[in-house]
């Protein structure tokens, strides 16, 4: 971890390197700092749907389905053709349904 923040202090506009950050966060289920490096990767660059989708996999593991399904829409806009945006957009509606 402490290599990809300096990294990211050495290059703060590397989309790439805080989405690999995220990643690692997301994994140590640290969400709220992966979806932090998530949204910064996204302001770097707003058409990497890696981010809107990893984004949105931290929110749902949070019940934020709302937000999730935000992320997993614009996702599926940058990339209509990955069936996982649609199927995760899903399991949203169904947690949102079995929570209420």
């Amino acid at each position: 971890m402490k290599y990809y923040t300096k990294s990211i202090e050495l290059d703060p506009k590397s989309y790439e390197t805080l989405k690999q950050r995220g990643n690692c966060y997301h994994r140590l289920r640290k969400f709220a700092e992966a979806i932090s490096d998530f949204s910064m990767a996204i302001k770097l660059n707003p058409l990497c749907e890696e981010s809107y989708y990893s984004r949105g996999v931290c929110r749902y593991l949070l019940d934020n389905y709302q937000l999730a399904i935000n992320d997993f829409e614009k996702a599926k806009e940058i990339n209509p053709q990955n069936p996982e945006y649609s199927k995760m957009i899903n399991h949203c509606y169904l947690g949102a349904v079995l929570d209420a």
